[in-house]
């Protein structure tokens, strides 16, 4: 007669058995684990950018806003702005000669100012700004480049009106 094995019973597994599945498990869960952090980094990184392209486009808008109340009266011949790369005045703001429109960047902020309001934008990496011109070099509005975190974006914003004469404006 003998002993029983127990090991070998139909009860139960093998503690080979049951070593080969705590592995399985143990791989399939650093699996997951991978895939969580590498999901949660590009979470992450869509956030940020979503995030800079959003202000981005809030800039953007204002930069239109502002250049687009310049009003420059067909009578006004040359309207002459200042202009050093990065800050530019601009006068006929709602198409008054002694009313002006600037945009300014100093250190890292960027101001847009039209008389009535301003806004002011922190954290600008940098800022440059020239005439935009047709075909036949009259000034119709500005091209501004800006850099938030390392992304260039670039705006084109018109002039609301310009003299319809060639060669006025510029």
């Amino acid at each position: 007669m003998g002993m029983p094995n127990f090991l070998r019973s139909e009860e139960g597994f093998t503690l080979a058995e049951t070593l080969v599945a705590m592995l399985v498990f143990l791989v399939a869960g650093c699996m997951l684990w991978e895939l969580m952090l590498h999901t949660e980094a590009g979470f992450a990184l869509a956030g940020s950018m979503g995030s800079t392209a959003a202000r981005a486009e809030q800039i953007d808008r204002s930069i239109r806003k502002t250049v687009g109340d310049v009003a420059i009266p067909f009578w006004a011949g040359d309207a002459d702005f200042n202009s050093g790369g990065t800050s530019v005045s601009i006068p006929y703001s709602s198409g008054s000669k002694d009313s002006s429109v600037s945009l300014t960047y100093e250190g890292t902020t960027l101001t847009l100012s039209n008389g009535a309001s301003q806004a002011i934008y922190h954290g600008i990496d940098a800022f440059k700004v020239e005439a935009l011109q047709d075909g036949s070099s009259t000034v119709i509005g500005l091209s501004a480049v800006y850099t938030i975190h390392n992304k260039a974006f670039n705006t084109h914003a018109l002039f609301r009106s310009v003299s319809l004469i060639s060669g006025q404006n510029g």
